[in-house]
């Protein structure tokens, strides 16, 4: 269960609830969107929705990885970064680290 306030971190889910997500969002996308997030930032059922397509991209390159395509599943995850950028900030799990020079580098 994620915390109050933080976005869910589809990359740690396991296969079922990623399932469980897509499921629910193509059934009802507006409620399911009212459940996380419940203070309706602006476009949260259109947040919702990248949320099940960046699920369905991440299940299809997860399985491709299993069954050895791994190309193919390099390009699904590349897929999956793309919809994460459309992500507004309130849906985002990954924070941004800042890079770290060598002291030779300027």
């Amino acid at each position: 269960m994620r915390k109050a306030g933080h976005a869910m971190n589809l990359d740690r889910m396991r296969y079922y609830p990623l399932e469980t997500l897509i499921w629910c969002v193509q059934l009802h996308p507006r409620r399911y969107a009212r459940k996380l997030f419940p203070h309706r930032p602006k476009h949260y059922v259109r947040a919702t929705r990248l949320l099940a397509l960046y699920a369905i991209e991440l299940l299809a390159a997860r399985r491709l990885r299993d069954q050895g395509h791994a190309d193919c599943a390099r390009r699904g995850r590349q897929r999956c970064n793309a919809i994460y950028e459309q992500l507004p900030e309130y849906a985002r799990w990954r924070t941004r680290h800042r890079r770290f020079r060598s002291p030779g580098q300027e």
